[in-house]
């Protein structure tokens, strides 16, 4: 699934690369993969870098603080539309096709089991 294929660009190394692998078209709902434990079966528990792997730019090359009207709203993966980014000064920080996947497919309870954690780490105030 696309968690699976994700979580394999993640883990290597979130270059973007990586992250283009990472936003394949989605599988249907119950396919699996072989992922590193092998026989399909996932982790219990996925922590997922936020700068890079689950969006970008990264944090530290940030200045401006985005506000509510520097919004871009967009396709959510045919579940309406919604925010898909935000301007910080004349950067725009928007997640990976990938990881808004894989996020939502978590939140669908598509891998029944598996719990998810952000981490990041950063010097600036944004």
């Amino acid at each position: 699934m696309a968690l699976l294929l994700f979580l394999s660009a993640t883990v290597a190394t979130c270059s973007s690369l990586s992250v283009r692998r990472a936003c394949a078209p989605p599988r249907s709902p119950g396919t699996r993969m072989d992922g590193p434990t092998g026989g399909g079966q996932l982790p219990g528990l996925v922590v997922l870098d936020l700068d890079m792997c689950v969006w970008s730019p990264e944090m530290y090359e940030l200045w401006d603080m985005p506000s509510a009207d520097s919004v871009t709203r967009g396709n959510l993966n045919g579940r309406g539309e919604g925010v898909t980014g935000v301007y910080s000064g004349s950067s725009l920080i928007r997640m990976f096709p990938g990881a808004l996947v894989a996020l939502q497919e978590c939140h669908d309870g598509v891998h029944e089991g598996l719990k998810l954690a952000v981490a990041s780490s950063v010097r600036s105030l944004l």
